[in-house]
């Protein structure tokens, strides 16, 4: 890990993205096509209101695809996002290792949060009712998770 300037918070998000698809035949064509639409499936997740990061050590949760949009060059210092830090357990370095002097001078002054990747569970019922569905033909399931 690479640390950064003076007062840098590092953010590292740990959860996975699921990527399933049924695949009907093994023909190019049919597997474009579902893996293509297993995609969109992915994306349209992602896009949802139900996207939710719960912070680690800590009840504040962000829902990134609700509400306002900011952009970056409008963030200022009274702006309230710069109070999440408040919020925010960070975390505890290991006090039985010997390290460098060199090495806690670059650690003194990084700030670790741990973000979780989750899915609102009161989301829309669209998006959190189960499909059940019944087929009588040979299929290949794909299954793929990005972290």
């Amino acid at each position: 890990m690479v640390v950064a300037d003076v007062g840098s918070i590092i953010f590292r998000l740990s959860g996975g993205l699921e990527l399933t698809c049924q695949l009907d035949s093994t023909d190019e064509p049919s597997v474009r096509q579902s893996v293509s639409r297993a995609f969109q499936c992915l994306c349209s997740k992602v896009r949802s209101e139900s996207l939710v990061f719960s912070i680690r050590n800590s009840p504040l949760l962000i829902w990134p695809n609700k509400g306002t949009h900011i952009i970056p060059d409008e963030v200022k210092e009274n702006t309230p996002c710069k109070d999440i830090q408040h919020h925010i357990q960070a975390e505890e370095n290991d006090s039985g290792k010997k390290s460098s002097k060199k090495k806690d001078r670059k650690n003194a002054t990084t700030c670790v949060i741990n973000i979780d990747l989750m899915m609102e569970a009161t989301g829309p019922v669209q998006l959190s009712a189960p499909t059940l569905t019944t087929e009588n033909r040979k299929q290949h399931s794909v299954c793929m998770i990005f972290l």
